[in-house]
């Protein structure tokens, strides 16, 4: 830890463990960072992460959540996610090889194995049908709990952004569409179920009541919206866009305060009260996708740009080669 007003040094206190988010989440700026500077210090450093994890544990999808940074293992019982703790580091496999004009073969294999390991693992349908990734708890007997986090709802998008830049080919790639595109709607259910319109961080399946909120508190965070962004982006469906706008009006009636909006403590209670919070991604995330989303697709296309895991966007040198035909239409909801 580094005081930035005195640049004093201070070493953790706390434990030994670190996310597998926390070290995995810094390889597109530091990329960025060496390609804009020239010094390829930044680069170095953030990719021997990923080569080490590849090395250590070799064609293993999938990574527990927890690594013991000194003892160079994973701690514990294992826990297997792509939502809180994990999320970004699964998003920025693929965005490395797309960052690397999609050359760097580890990381796109690294990506295929693990959204392969999802699937075949973490993979569920509840009793109406609703597509869901859980959490394995790994022990003698391996546990999937059945529910939703909200975290875990950029991976619709993730996989489209994959399948329609050429990360699978064929067959596989009409998989992960079909899985986006089912994850895409259960995680706009999320909002669309509850009382308010807007979601919980996270959800519950049960086999008699189906989808129910695991939490009560609403954050203003933006994963549904990016993955409604990017399925409106790759297809051109302006469902993804209406379901956008009725997710907007929710946070406009409920979420809007005098000085700004608010997170709310509990969204199934109408009128709901304020957490009297604003979130730095509800700015740099949540409104900028839905901005993009109300905008012509020329607004930062997808081959010229790509955005990092807080939706800031990194031009991309040269762009990429697409594989889709993007959105050519728009809708202007009305108030």
């Amino acid at each position: 830890m580094v005081t930035l007003r005195t640049t004093e040094k201070k070493p953790r206190t706390y434990n030994s463990l670190v996310s597998l988010a926390e070290y995995g989440s810094f390889g597109v700026e530091f990329l960025t960072l060496s390609d804009r500077t020239g010094n390829a210090t930044y680069a170095t450093s953030a990719e021997a992460i990923y080569r080490w994890l590849n090395k250590t544990f070799p064609g293993q999808g999938l990574m527990p959540i927890r690594l013991n940074r000194r003892k160079g293992n994973f701690a514990g019982m294992k826990t297997y996610t792509v939502g809180a703790n994990a999320d970004s580091y699964y998003e920025y496999l693929l965005k490395m090889w797309l960052l690397k004009q999609q050359k760097d073969e580890m990381y796109r294999a690294m990506w295929e194995n693990s959204m392969d390991e999802m699937m075949a693992k973490l993979m569920g349908v509840s009793v109406s049908g609703l597509l869901y990734v859980g959490i394995l708890q790994s022990s003698t007997i391996p546990l999937l709990q059945p529910k939703l986090e909200h975290l875990t709802c950029f991976l619709p998008g993730n996989l489209a952004l994959g399948v329609a830049y050429g990360a699978v080919n064929g067959s596989k790639a009409g998989l992960y569409m079909d899985v986006a595109k089912n994850l895409t709607y259960s995680c706009w259910q999320m909002y669309e179920r509850m009382p308010t319109g807007l979601a919980p961080e996270m959800v519950t399946f049960h086999p008699e009541d189906d989808m129910q909120a695991g939490t009560v508190g609403n954050q203003l965070r933006p994963e549904v919206v990016e993955s409604l962004f990017y399925m409106w982006r790759f297809t051109g469906d302006v469902r993804y866009q209406q379901w956008a706008w009725r997710i907007f009006l929710s946070f406009e009636k409920y979420s809007k305060v005098e000085s700004g909006y608010a997170g709310l403590e509990d969204m199934t209670e109408v009128p709901p009260g304020h957490d009297n919070i604003m979130q730095s991604f509800w700015l740099a995330e949540t409104l900028k996708y839905l901005f993009l989303l109300f905008s012509p697709p020329d607004v930062l296309p997808l081959d010229e740009w790509l955005f990092n895991t807080e939706a800031h966007p990194v031009r991309l040198r040269p762009p990429l080669r697409a594989l889709f035909r993007p959105a050519v239409q728009h809708i202007v909801p009305l108030v």
